[in-house]
């Protein structure tokens, strides 16, 4: 039996019904394809002629079955490399000993006594002489730069859940969440040690501490040289040793009296 065929808009034939079939097996006649045979009253589909439709029964048996792809995973942040986390303490560690500097050498300059008796109680407006003058200009680092110096030294910068620049006031909110959830305004040490182990729980379990999960904010790092690492000792050995110089009136009466004690204690055993 032969056929005749519509192919790119012209007719080709006359085609045997077996080289008709094969053509089906090959994908070069659909099912769609109009054909013509002798008898018939005009061009139909040859899934319509008896002695083709097979054919196309049989394509679709062996036809593999639509694979199920699962959707993709839900975009929650990925817990950063202990890399990362490192370099992020040692950042924040460094702001807040340039904070502290900056905080008694003012204090000095002014000439703001740092003696207290043991039994006096520190005032709470010099806790915020210390901490608000450093969040608000952490703030507008932030907002302007994307980083402070601590995370321009460890190739850090932190970004909006978009990828841009934060802005002036959610800088500052950011900032002022680090310094009294992570930091305990830095004047209360065990507050600062919960801080440290809450961010870094949040961290290990949701990709991010507290103040930048709620918003989104992220912090990303980028390739660290070994210029910025030693660049980074270099700095945070400079800024204590500077603290301590500014502070050394107020600490070597202290130092000579504990001198004196062991030196007696010494002789008395002798």
């Amino acid at each position: 039996m032969d056929f005749w065929i519509i192919e790119d808009g012209e007719k080709r034939g006359p085609l045997p019904d077996y080289t008709l079939r094969e053509m089906i097996r090959e994908g070069k006649v659909t099912s769609k394809t109009k054909v013509w045979y002798e008898g018939a009253a005009d061009w139909v589909a040859a899934q319509e002629v008896v002695i083709l439709a097979r054919e196309f029964e049989r394509e679709s048996e062996h036809k593999p079955e639509a694979q199920i792809i699962p959707p993709p995973l839900p975009n929650l942040p990925t817990p950063p490399k202990a890399e990362i986390l490192w370099r992020r303490l040692g950042a924040r560690w460094l702001d807040f000993s340039l904070a502290i500097l900056f905080f008694v050498a003012l204090l000095r300059l002014t000439g703001f006594s740092l003696d207290s008796e043991p039994d006096e109680v520190i005032s709470g407006w010099l806790l915020l002489a210390q901490f608000v003058p450093a969040l608000i200009f952490e703030g507008i680092l932030i907002h302007l730069y994307g980083k402070t110096p601590g995370k321009f030294l460890m190739a850090l910068h932190v970004q909006s859940k978009e990828g841009g620049r934060l802005s002036l006031g959610a800088s500052v909110m950011r900032s002022m969440r680090v310094w009294v959830l992570g930091l305990g305004m830095g004047v209360i040490p065990l507050l600062g040690i919960l801080g440290h182990g809450l961010a870094l729980w949040m961290i290990r379990k949701k990709g991010a501490p507290l103040w930048d999960l709620v918003t989104g904010h992220q912090v990303k790092g980028t390739s660290l040289t070994p210029l910025k690492v030693v660049m980074f000792f270099f700095f945070f050995i400079c800024i204590w040793i500077l603290l301590i110089w500014v502070i050394w009136p107020y600490i070597e009466p202290e130092w000579e009296k504990a001198l004196e004690e062991a030196a007696a204690k010494s002789l008395t055993v002798s």
